[in-house]
This record gives C-alpha cells, sequence and structure tokens, in this order.
C-alpha cells in the first residue's frame, strides 16, 4: 500500500505483505513516542480489516483494487504478516 503523508491510499492495487509491512514498523515508531504516525497506523488497519478482509471465506485476500479482489488466494505467508501488523 501507497500512502500519502496524511496516510490515505493511493489509488492503484494493495497488497497484502505491503500493507502489513508498512503497518507493523510505523505502529512500532508510534508507540515508540511517534504519535505524528497514529493517523498512517490507522490507515493501514483500515485497508487491513475490512478492505483485505474476505468476508465470504474468511481470511485477507492478497491484493485488490477499487473493482475488488484481484488475486483472492488467502495463503498462510500473507495472514503471519497481518498477526505480525496488528501486534504493533
Amino acid at each position: 500500500m501507497t500512502l500519502t503523508a496524511e496516510g490515505r491510499p493511493i489509488d492503484g492495487a494493495l497488497g497484502l505483505i505491503t500493507t502489513t509491512r508498512l503497518v507493523h514498523p510505523l505502529a512500532l515508531g508510534a508507540l515508540a513516542g511517534a504519535p505524528e504516525r497514529d493517523p498512517i497506523v490507522h490507515a493501514g488497519m483500515r485497508t487491513l480489516w475490512p478492505q483485505h478482509c474476505d468476508p465470504e471465506h474468511g481470511g485477507h485476500l492478497w491484493s485488490f483494487d477499487e473493482t475488488g479482489p484481484l488475486v483472492s488466494k488467502r495463503l498462510a505467508y500473507g495472514h503471519m504478516f497481518v498477526l505480525i501488523a496488528a501486534a504493533g
């Protein structure tokens, strides 16, 4: 996921790994005393829940854009990164 400086997603495909790998270190920065990162972390979490979620089958979709899922596989590898992002 690519974000603006204000934490808003930039149009285009959003991949699960990219989203989670951006959320986790920014969340750690916020926990370490950089509250200006909070809006970006919240935007990333709103992308993971509910946008990456698969309401029909559960789990998280590999990628999507404004039209819906691009790759609808739900891989354990991606879910591991969701847990890491949520832990932040």
